[in-house]
C-alpha cells in the first residue's frame, strides 16, 4: 500500500475472502512486509487487525488491540529497507465472529517529514480452523466407536450362545445315546436310572432335558414312520389301480 502525504495509512484484505474467513472460529495471522519507504525520520510502524461484520459493509474490530501489534518495518527514510516478518497474531475463537471477517492493515509514522510518501509491500497468511467441527467430528468418531464396540460384543455373545446351544445338543445327543443303549440291552428300571444318571452327570445334563430330548427325538422317529407308511400306501395304491386297469382292459378284450 502507497501514501503520498499522510501519517496514517490502511488497506484491507481482499473482499472475496470475507465470507470465507468468517466460516472458521480460530485465525493465526501471519505477515510478511518489504520494500518500505517513509519521509520521516521517526521509524513506519505496521499492524493488523480483525475486523468483522453481519453484512459485509458496516466493519468493526473484534478486539480494541490489533491482533498483530504494531511493529517497526522501517527505521526511517536514511534506512536501507529490508523484508521484516512480523510476529504472529491470534484469534483463539473464545469471542464468536460475525458472518464476514477481513484483516486491517495500519501503516504509520510520526515526527519531521512524516508527511512525505510512505508505502510497504505486505504478504499475510491466514491459517484458520474450525474448532466447532473438530469437536463435532471428535463427537461423532465416538459414537461410531461405541457402536462398532456394542456390535462386537453383540457377535461375540451370539457366537458364545450358538457354541453353547451346539454343545447342549451334542450333550442331550448322548444321553440319548445312552437311554437307548441301556433299553436295549434289557436292563431292569434301577440300572437304567444309574447309567443314564452318570451320563447325564458326566455331561452336565439334567434327566429331565435329557428325557425331554429323548421325547423330542421319539416323535421326531414316529412321525417320519409315519410319514414313510403314507408313502408306501401311496405307492401299494398306485399299483392297485394300475392291476384293476390291466386286468378290467384284459377282461374286455377276452369278451369281444
Amino acid at each position: 500500500m502507497k501514501s503520498q502525504t499522510s501519517k496514517n495509512l490502511f488497506t484491507t484484505s481482499y473482499p472475496q475472502l470475507d465470507n470465507i474467513l468468517g466460516v472458521f472460529d480460530q485465525l493465526a495471522i501471519h505477515v510478511v512486509a518489504g520494500d518500505a519507504i517513509v519521509g520521516g525520520t521517526q521509524p513506519l510502524m505496521l499492524s493488523a487487525q480483525i475486523q468483522h461484520s453481519a453484512d459485509g459493509i458496516n466493519w468493526i474490530d473484534k478486539r480494541t488491540a490489533a491482533e498483530v501489534p504494531p511493529q517497526n518495518v522501517l527505521n526511517g527514510s536514511s534506512a536501507t529497507p529490508t523484508t521484516v516478518v512480523l510476529s504472529p497474531g491470534y484469534d483463539d475463537g473464545t469471542t464468536p465472529s460475525l458472518a464476514f471477517v477481513r484483516l486491517r492493515f495500519n501503516l504509520t509514522t510520526s515526527g519531521v517529514g512524516s508527511a512525505s510518501p510512505m508505502s510497504a509491500k505486505i504478504k499475510t497468511w491466514v491459517t484458520c480452523n474450525d474448532l466447532n467441527e473438530a469437536r463435532f467430528v471428535q463427537h461423532d468418531r465416538q459414537r461410531w466407536l461405541e457402536h462398532v464396540a456394542r456390535a462386537r460384543a453383540a457377535h461375540e455373545r451370539a457366537q458364545k450362545e450358538h457354541q453353547r446351544e451346539v454343545e447342549d445338543r451334542a450333550k442331550l445327543a448322548r444321553c440319548v445315546a445312552a437311554y437307548r443303549k441301556v433299553g436295549a440291552l434289557g436292563k431292569d428300571f434301577e440300572e437304567m436310572k444309574i447309567e443314564l444318571r452318570n451320563a447325564c452327570v458326566k455331561d452336565g445334563v439334567s434327566i429331565d432335558a435329557m428325557m425331554a430330548a429323548v421325547e423330542a427325538a421319539n416323535h421326531a422317529e414316529k412321525e417320519e414312520r409315519a410319514a414313510t407308511k403314507r408313502r408306501n400306501d401311496k405307492i401299494v395304491d398306485r399299483i392297485n389301480r394300475d392291476l384293476d386297469s390291466v386286468l378290467h382292459h384284459g377282461k374286455k378284450k377276452g369278451r369281444e
